[in-house]
């Protein structure tokens, strides 16, 4: 499992935050890894002993070794949507509200109870795989392909080609 926290002055709920490190790290069948934000990594101190920070490892990397990843609304978790993980939005840490929740594009965790939940169950875990296919469909064609129909390459073509309706007045 991975974590992917957002910045922490971005209006997050750090405390809350630590405290969720602390409650995930009773999941022993879990190897969790933290990797800080890259502009901001400190704010970790006396973290449990089976979660490990992970400053020095490429992000990419982490995500290709991950199965499940937690965030609340961190750009780089575009990268978990674009490769098939779990994606598991802990929005209750997070105090706007992201795109990744208004679009409903992973499984969406409002406390520590819900978290703990999809953690304890095949059932709910399934659920969230289910959701986060989804969700890849939603946040490709909503957010990285800016939501304009035909994809970045056809519309990339249409530009070059000068078919992009500039001529029309």
């Amino acid at each position: 499992m991975l974590v992917l926290p957002s910045h922490r002055k971005g209006n997050a709920f750090w405390d809350e935050y630590l405290r969720t490190l602390d409650f995930i790290a009773q999941f022993e069948d879990y190897d969790i890894l933290v990797k800080p934000h890259t502009r901001y990594g400190d704010g970790y101190n006396n973290l449990p002993k089976n979660i490990r920070m992970m400053h020095d490892i490429n992000t990419s990397q982490l995500i290709d070794w991950s199965e499940i990843i937690l965030f609340w609304s961190s750009s780089v978790t575009l990268e978990g949507f674009q490769k098939g993980k779990t994606m598991i939005n802990l929005d209750y840490l997070n105090g706007n509200h992201s795109l990744f929740t208004l679009l409903a594009a992973s499984y969406l965790c409002r406390s520590r109870d819900d978290l703990m939940k999809v953690l304890l169950s095949e059932r709910e875990m399934q659920k969230a795989k289910m959701v986060s296919a989804n969700g890849r469909d939603l946040v490709l064609r909503n957010v990285i392909e800016g939501g304009q129909g035909s994809d970045v390459v056809d519309r990339y073509l249409e530009f070059c080609e000068g078919d992009n309706g500039a001529s029309q007045t």
